[in-house]
């Protein structure tokens, strides 16, 4: 998929050419793990899904889709995860007037309904590792509370004192990437 700026001068269409490849996310990836499994030399047992940040808001939905075509990961990492979509878009918009924050948060969200992870977490199947921060300004901390309270077990579930992770915080992304291999390590998932 190619990488476009968004056009200011078209903010509808660019809202509906944002909709469209958000709700194509779960297909592609489906199409990935298909031509993965029909690979020589790749262990389809330990194939694992990991989402990380915006990754993560798509991952419940790429999961259930691929559980529906019935192929089960052997784990999920989903870090930096929450549910309710229109609340994390209303808790980052800013520049605007208070009273349009909540109509554009649910207008947007109600465009993209279909991958809100609230719909399907409680459908997801298999071992998971959850990681959030405890003090991250991008993802309300009782949003990612939620998140880990509808994952089945089992789950590991690890809440850093730390903010989001971004490119400009390479301590806490190198962290985030060992714990994540440690615990696929651990379920002997990948090799060390």
């Amino acid at each position: 998929m190619r990488r476009t700026n968004f056009n200011k001068e078209k903010p509808l269409a660019e809202i509906e050419r944002l909709r469209i490849a958000l709700l194509k996310i779960p297909l592609y990836l489906t199409v990935t793990v298909n031509w993965l499994k029909q690979q020589n030399g790749i262990d389809t047992n330990r194939i694992s899904l990991l989402g990380y940040s915006f990754g993560a808001l798509v991952l419940p939905a790429v999961q259930h889709h691929l559980q529906e075509t019935g192929f089960y990961p052997a784990a999920t990492i989903i870090s930096y995860g929450a549910v309710n979509i229109a609340e994390l878009l209303e808790f980052n918009f800013s520049g605007q007037s208070t009273w349009l924050n909540p109509i554009s948060s649910h207008l947007l969200q109600s465009l993209i309904y279909p991958i809100e992870p609230e719909m399907h977490l409680p459908e997801l199947k298999g071992q998971f590792l959850l990681m959030n921060g405890k003090l991250d300004k991008r993802i309300p901390f009782q949003n990612a509370l939620k998140l880990q309270e509808l994952v089945r077990q089992p789950k590991t579930i690890i809440n850093l004192d730390e903010g989001h992770m971004h490119p400009d915080k390479p301590e806490l992304t190198l962290k985030i990437i060992r714990i994540s291999k440690d615990w696929l390590f651990e379920k002997r998932l990948i090799n060390q």
